[in-house]
Parts: structure tokens; C-alpha cells; sequence
């Protein structure tokens, strides 16, 4: 596993943070299936603005809220129109969040084309036997 220099990334996020303007940079979140699907349209300086805030959002300071989620100190709101139809209260960071295991993703998927191969196996099958038994009443009339 390999280490991450969290001080050389802190200082990539503040040239980044310099060289792209903030001005003209445009972000919107829209759903457009009742909030279960959504796209996030932005001009190309809203895209680089966004991703700054969320790598800004990896080492940003955690504030006090009140509330059992660590809220992060980020102005993640300062690219994003007033036309989003789902709005982004705050970032959360928790790092008791684990990635996805590739092969625990992988299993479900295994066994689809295995259930497909069988389930064509078993209509084959039937249509045999219902064949079979087709021409069987046909041969005693």
C-alpha cells in the first residue's frame, strides 16, 4: 500500500486553488428522476472550482456543528446557481468509510450469466419434453 504525502497534495490544492479563477465559474446539481438520479452540469471552471472544494475538503478543518456528523470547513457552495434542483448542505468527512472491495462487487455479477445459461437450458428442456410429448398424442390419434 503505498503512503500519501498529504503536505505536497495541501500544496497542489493552493496553486490549484490560485491558478483557477473563481469568477465565471458555474456549477449546477439538477435530479431529474425525483431524486434518485442527477447529473451535476458546470461550465469548465465550475468543474475545476468543484474539484478544488472537495480536495480542499480532505484537509479542511472539521467545525463544530452540533450534530454527530464532522462537518468540513469548505465554501463548497461558491460555484453552485441558484437553479440546482438538489442543494448540498455540507460536505461530511469520515474516514470510518472503507472503499469497496473489487471482488466483493464482482460476485453478484458472476452469477448472472450462469443464471441466464441455465434458466436457457431448462426452457430447452422443456421444449423437448413438450415436443416429445406433442408428437406422442399426434402418433395415437
Amino acid at each position: 500500500m503505498s503512503t500519501v504525502d498529504h503536505e505536497q497534495i495541501k500544496a497542489l490544492v493552493r496553486q490549484l486553488d490560485a491558478l483557477v479563477p473563481k469568477e465565471g465559474a458555474a456549477v449546477r446539481i439538477e435530479s431529474y428522476d425525483r431524486f434518485c438520479e442527477g447529473q451535476i452540469v458546470a461550465n469548465s471552471l465550475g468543474f475545476l472550482r468543484l474539484g478544488i472544494s472537495l480536495l480542499k475538503a480532505a484537509h479542511a478543518p472539521i467545525v463544530p456543528s452540533g450534530v454527530t456528523a464532522p462537518i468540513v470547513d469548505v465554501d463548497f457552495e461558491e460555484a453552485l446557481l441558484p437553479g440546482s434542483t438538489i442543494e448540498i448542505e455540507c460536505l461530511v468527512r469520515r474516514e470510518d468509510l472503507k472503499a469497496a472491495e473489487p471482488e466483493m462487487a464482482d460476485r453478484g455479477s458472476r452469477w448472472v450469466p450462469i443464471g441466464c445459461i441455465g434458466a436457457i437450458c431448462v426452457i430447452m428442456f422443456l421444449a423437448v419434453v413438450g415436443a416429445v410429448a406433442v408428437l406422442r398424442f399426434f402418433r395415437i390419434m
